[in-house]
C-alpha cells in the first residue's frame, strides 16, 4: 500500500498527476531487482 497517494495511484489532492512513489499502481513494490 502506497502511503504517498493513499493507494489511489495519484498524488493526494490531485487525480490527474500520477504518484511518483508507486507510479500509479497504488502499491509500492517492496522487492526491486537491480540488473
Amino acid at each position: 500500500h502506497c502511503d504517498t497517494c493513499d493507494g489511489s495511484g495519484a498524488k493526494k489532492g490531485s487525480s490527474a498527476e500520477t504518484c511518483g512513489t508507486c507510479h500509479g499502481h497504488g502499491q509500492v513494490q517492496m522487492r526491486q531487482r537491480l540488473l
